[in-house]
């Protein structure tokens, strides 16, 4: 559930229930996570049902929105490449460990697949 504090060295586990589409996932995502205010210099690693996802500098919107105002800003954002043959139909386990940085609120995360 978020918001959700996360403090260095920390490791916060989500459980995202995932179901693929009709002949099942063809690419795979990004992962994004949004920190309530800015994450810094703040270093993050994340795990997908124990594959570790590289980090992307890509944090652009996965979908036209056309409120912009309402959206967050690149320095409250970080995200990762997650590969279709990591996903799994049904429950998929998530961690998100805050290597270095301040403490933080996380407000938001998603994952956009094709």
């Amino acid at each position: 559930m978020l918001p959700r504090k996360i403090e260095p060295k920390q490791t916060t586990k989500f459980t995202l229930d995932l179901a693929p589409p009709k002949g099942g996932w063809q690419r795979g995502g990004r992962l994004r996570i949004q920190g309530e205010s800015t994450l810094g210099e703040s270093r993050w690693r994340a795990r997908l049902n124990g594959a570790e996802l590289t980090p992307t500098d890509n944090v652009s919107e996965p979908y036209p929105n056309p409120y912009p105002s309402l959206l967050g800003k690149p320095e409250e954002l970080r995200a990762w490449v997650v590969p279709a043959k990591v996903l799994s139909d049904g429950l998929n386990r998530l961690e998100l460990t805050m290597e270095t940085g301040q403490p933080v609120r996380l407000a938001f995360l998603d994952l956009p697949l094709s």
